[in-house]
């Protein structure tokens, strides 16, 4: 992961890194790799507070660029619309509470 650009924003409590992903003979990078890629060179992040936006792959190019935002806390985090929050709840269910025990195939 390349970081191509890195702000500050302190009106919205947030870092904003643009990126470049290159990925020669491998699959196009998840979400989730992503996620954990943009926690771990931010320190003190929380993985529940990094959202990914604009993600994009080049055609014919082994190359994703993208935007990604690390928020200070949970309440900075809620200026993000609904979609932004169902799309992070899907990627850190535990963020959301645990559903383990609710899941799983029913017994009738």
């Amino acid at each position: 992961m390349e970081i191509v650009d890195r702000r500050e924003n302190a009106l919205l409590k947030r870092v904003e890194i643009e990126f470049i992903i290159r990925h020669e003979n491998q699959p196009t990078p998840t979400r989730k790799s992503m996620t954990e890629w943009l926690n771990k060179l931010e320190p003190g992040s929380k993985k529940e507070l990094v959202v990914i936006k604009d993600v994009t792959t080049r055609f014919g190019r082994a190359q994703t660029t993208g935007i990604g935002l690390i928020y200070q806390d949970a309440h900075a985090l809620s200026v993000e619309p609904t979609y932004v929050h169902d799309k992070l709840s899907t990627l850190n269910p535990a963020a959301e509470g645990s559903n383990e025990a609710e899941g799983g195939e029913s017994s009738e």
